[in-house]
């Protein structure tokens, strides 16, 4: 991914951030990859349900 991507900080609850960690570790991602993906799945839902 391109450093030139635009940041977002954001305040994420500790349970929330434990598991993206774990769940990133575990899958040999980091954790911005990792929250891209869900944000991209979701986005993608999203546009499916809006669908014709």
């Amino acid at each position: 991914m391109s450093h030139n991507n635009p940041q977002l900080k954001v305040r994420l609850e500790p349970a929330v951030k434990d598991w993206l960690a774990s769940k990133a570790k575990a899958d040999d991602r980091s954790q911005t990859w990792l929250l891209n993906q869900i944000a991209k799945e979701a986005m993608q839902r999203d546009q499916q349900t809006k669908a014709p």
